[in-house]
């Protein structure tokens, strides 16, 4: 999390001084306006420090000797925006999809056992882009800048257990035990980044993000808002907190 915090910091900063440099030369290059939706696809990393260390209980606190087998890996997250561009600057809304997750697991001849913990998030909210260098590139136009937004996240987490013994007998079932808990947070979020986008046409386009991301949430609540739930004995987060890349299409309407 301090180093998240670090590199935001260190991009606002670099925001305020890029857009300080802003080129009489580029602006009258840019003088364009109109809507505009760019959708992307990326990979993130996921904090979830929290959850973590309740996959660690589960192993620790487990009669079968679980192993881990996965912690919140860094996974695709995918994105969509649409707004007003005016000049050098554009407007609007966006949303987007996160998600990841852990697997302890153990497995043998007699049967296999896994505990899983998914989670998933959607947000949405208010973003402002823009750019601070621009020049001719292979007879079209490349521009360099940043993105800032501010978001409500609504996230989900599954927590499921299944053990399955293997019966020898055919005329047997296998023995069968599933056990599922989801829990919900809310809160809010922001990914600020650096973008390069270039225009293969005055219509389309390709954009490259390079950024990081903070969230802050409610404890995990099961129905209700206020019904928090504890795993061993603590109220529980869930943290998209991380580094973001992504690549997108720019389409102007």
């Amino acid at each position: 999390m301090k180093k998240i915090s670090i590199l935001i910091c260190f991009l606002s900063i670099g925001f305020h001084v890029l857009s300080q440099k802003t080129g009489n030369d580029y602006v009258a290059t840019t003088s364009n306006s109109g809507y505009e939706i760019i959708v992307t696809t990326g990979v993130g990393t996921y904090s979830m420090s929290d959850l973590k260390e309740v996959q660690k209980l589960i192993i620790d606190n487990s009669e079968i000797p679980l192993q881990l087998t996965s912690s919140f890996p860094p996974y695709f997250n995918y994105s969509i925006r649409l707004g007003h561009k005016s000049n050098i600057a554009s407007q609007g809304i966006t949303a987007g999809l996160m998600s990841t997750g852990s697997r302890s697991s153990l497995a043998d001849y007699s049967g296999y056992v896994y505990s899983d913990i998914n989670c998933q998030a959607i947000y949405m909210g208010y973003y402002y882009q823009r750019g601070f260098y621009g020049a001719s590139f292979f007879r079209q136009y490349i521009e360099f800048g940043y993105n800032v937004n501010l978001s409500f996240i609504g996230s989900g987490v599954d927590m499921n257990d299944k053990l399955i013994l293997y019966d020898n007998a055919p005329e047997n079932d296998d023995f069968v035990q599933t056990n599922k808990n989801t829990f919900n947070a809310l809160g809010i979020y922001t990914d600020p980044s650096l973008y390069a986008r270039y225009m293969f046409s005055k219509r389309f386009g390709i954009e490259l993000n390079v950024g990081g991301a903070i969230s802050f949430s409610t404890p995990l609540y099961f129905d209700k808002v206020k019904n928090y739930i504890t795993v061993y004995d603590e109220k529980r987060f869930v943290n998209w907190s991380g580094v973001r890349l992504s690549v997108g299409i720019v389409c102007k309407l």
